[in-house]
């Protein structure tokens, strides 16, 4: 592989006639680190962003145990990269058959939905396999509105009165309840997630039923380049309001959610 001090020496050295793709390992794992540290919960990469082996092959060395996956492609990228990696299966729309393959082949346990039928897909393999739902924990996506490059909540996500039945018949059939939402892409209004945590208590307040796992999901801002039009600088992740779970905090009828994060 050829390696250059900058992106400019390999542009002028190459005088590519396509598009090059430029890896920075030691920028990728003190991102990694800095986000980890910063975030009180279980980071998660998700691996849809970029699954390049090199990429996975450098966060796992850099520590990083979790990934959010969504294809089968993914499962076996994330595994080849850390044999013992945790995988959460987040996409909330879900073939039978990668479904039997997450639970069978990879031991995945814990699964996204936004929709009963997938409820009762997932709960018919559970039961085809033999395990032991109390072992599964099933997160119901919310719908998130808010202010991002690029906004999810018209794609997916259960609105709150229907995640509220949701989260009801998944503790009735006798699995483990989480909840998890992403607000979109590069989001610059802190306050999105405000919103969306408050939802989530919401939610969990009138389900009644033990949360044990929020996963909020990824969109946190970054930098790309200098914009000359903007006149301040994107919320770090220092800044970030997710570092906090006050609207989510236990009672004495809850368990304490365990906060995860996929930064992108």
């Amino acid at each position: 592989m050829d390696r250059f001090e900058t992106a400019r020496d390999a542009a002028f050295a190459l005088r590519p006639d396509e598009p090059v793709y430029c890896f920075r390992p030691s920028v990728l794992v003190e991102d990694a680190l800095t986000f980890k540290q910063a975030f009180p919960g279980k980071t998660a990469y998700a691996v849809k962003t970029n699954g390049e082996p090199m990429v996975l092959d450098v966060l796992a060395r850099a520590g990083i145990d979790c990934f959010d996956v969504a294809s089968p492609a993914e499962f076996a990228a994330a595994r080849a990269a850390s044999p013992k990696a945790e995988l959460l299966y987040m996409h909330p729309v879900k073939a039978q058959a990668h479904i039997r393959l997450a639970l069978e082949a990879y031991g995945i346990r814990a699964l996204a939905l936004d929709h009963e039928d997938e409820v009762a897909k997932i709960l018919r393999i559970v039961r085809g396999l033999d395990l032991d739902p109390k072992e599964i924990t099933l997160f119901v996506r919310l719908a998130a509105r808010g202010q991002a490059a690029y906004e999810l909540s018209k794609k997916f996500g259960a609105a709150p009165g229907h995640a509220v039945e949701l989260v009801r018949r998944i503790a009735g059939v006798g699995c483990r309840v989480g909840l998890c939402f992403h607000v979109g892409s590069q989001v610059e209004d802190t306050d999105t997630y405000e919103r969306a945590l408050a939802s989530a208590a919401w939610v969990r307040a009138r389900a009644g039923v033990p949360i044990v796992a929020l996963d909020i999901g990824g969109g946190f801002p970054a930098a790309y380049g200098a914009d000359p039009r903007r006149e301040t600088p994107p919320p770090t992740v220092e800044y970030s309001p997710a570092s906090t779970d006050a609207s989510l905090r236990p009672n004495s009828s809850f368990s304490r959610p365990m906060l995860t994060a996929t930064p992108r």
